[in-house]
């Protein structure tokens, strides 16, 4: 009986542990994956701005440097109200977070081959966008998976990955580009593909109750 009151008091504390509910965890690794791929670049932004030639940026290396990381935000931060928007309009939420994450891989692979800072920069740009469609989706989807009761908890899972995802990938890029400055950039990109299908197979598309009896579905 302690034995089965412990186990059932770790359930409570820690029902994400458990694997109690694997569309959560899907989309928390999206969210990871997500940060990872902004972050990766945080590393290695000093050794691009040094060496790579810049005829359209003609500012000063601390500028470049600040453009280049403050690209990706400020494209994500604009673009969200228009994934919400979408998100909401069709009711279907996983699509976006798989094209977003389809977008961000073959960006952040291309992060390690780029030979000019104006095109780095666009890859910064398409990571921007494809970020906005992984984000917001996520969380209102994470919100409807979440189990009853349990929605703080599980929510948090995707905020933790996010927060996992910019505090591992400097240090990913970091250890991986030793032996290959371009191997960090193409395991990332492999890792969100493998997101993508993760989010595919576990994750159940959900749609708001306002499309399905508003208050009444609610409260039944």
């Amino acid at each position: 009986m302690p034995r089965n009151g412990s186990g059932g008091l770790a359930r409570g504390l820690f029902p994400h542990l458990a694997g109690a509910n694997r569309g959560v965890l899907a989309l928390s690794a999206a969210r990871l994956g997500d940060a990872v791929g902004n972050s990766i670049l945080f590393i290695v932004i000093p050794l691009y701005v040094a060496r790579l030639p810049a005829p359209r940026l003609p500012f000063p290396e601390t500028i470049r440097a600040g453009v280049l990381i403050s690209a990706f935000g400020m494209v994500a931060a604009g673009a969200q109200p228009l994934a919400a928007f979408l998100s909401d309009r069709s009711d279907r939420r996983k699509p976006l977070i798989i094209a977003g994450l389809l977008l961000m891989a073959p960006a952040t692979i291309l992060l390690g081959q780029v030979h000019t800072t104006e095109k780095l920069a666009g890859l910064r740009i398409v990571q921007g966008i494809a970020s906005a469609g992984i984000a917001v989706p996520a969380f209102a989807l994470a919100a409807d998976a979440s189990e009853a009761g349990r929605t703080g908890r599980q929510m948090s899972l995707t905020t933790t990955g996010f927060t996992l995802g910019i505090a591992t990938g400097p240090l990913l890029a970091g250890v991986r580009a030793v032996p290959a400055f371009s191997l960090p950039f193409f395991a990332v990109g492999v890792m969100l593909v493998a997101v993508a299908w993760a989010i595919h197979r576990h994750v159940p598309e959900t749609v708001p109750c306002s499309h399905h009896g508003g208050e009444g579905t609610a409260s039944s």
